[in-house]
């Protein structure tokens, strides 16, 4: 079973059940490649069932984007938004 639980991991993220251990990281570990028996090696407190459980848990839950906060809260104080999207460049020093 997935899950998510405020008090692991702060439930920012779907744990599987029993363990720490975030489904998403399982699912994209299988969905990559890596072998049931890495997985499993690397993972001792979880089973080859619980590995599917995450893979389909994580099919049937897409990650969602998170919603950007508005350029004026993500600039710090006294920084200068460059428009152009260019760096202005200090002139050279070295006797070009």
């Amino acid at each position: 079973m997935i899950l998510v639980d405020p008090d692991i991991l702060g439930g920012s993220e779907a744990v599987i059940k029993g363990t720490r251990v975030p489904a998403r990281d399982i699912a994209c570990a299988a969905n990559t490649g890596v072998p049931v028996e890495d997985i499993l090696r690397s993972y001792p407190s979880i089973t080859a069932e619980q590995i599917a459980e995450a893979v389909a848990w994580d099919r049937d839950n897409p990650p969602q984007p998170k919603p950007l906060r508005p350029l004026s809260e993500r600039v710090p104080p006294g920084a200068r938004v460059l428009v152009s999207g260019t760096v202005p460049q200090k002139p050279s020093s070295l006797g070009d």
